[in-house]
């Protein structure tokens, strides 16, 4: 959540960024209508990862069909996680 009034107990406002990890069972498809869903209420930004590609698809209010990317990013607060540190294994 972006920083400011999201409401009392239960949030009032869109989440500023979703994460999406496809597990193995997940499908492309089947994320489709979730991603629009979110995307519909307002979610400024949706990383949706898929480690056994490794890859992700990018989407956001300006990008509503979303794009592969190589770099997990949003604007206003700026983040930047470059995909392949995601994977690298941890010593």
């Amino acid at each position: 959540m972006a920083r400011g009034n999201i409401g009392d107990r239960i949030p009032t406002v869109a989440p500023f960024l979703v994460i999406e990890i496809l597990s193995p069972e997940d499908h492309m498809v089947r994320m489709q209508p979730k991603i629009q869903e979110y995307l519909s209420i307002g979610v400024e930004w949706i990383w949706l990862v898929d480690p056994e590609e490794r890859k992700a698809i990018c989407y956001s209010q300006q990008d509503l069909a979303g794009t592969l990317c190589d770099v997990l990013r949003t604007a206003n607060p700026d983040i930047e996680i470059p995909l392949a540190g995601v994977f690298e294994p941890q010593a």
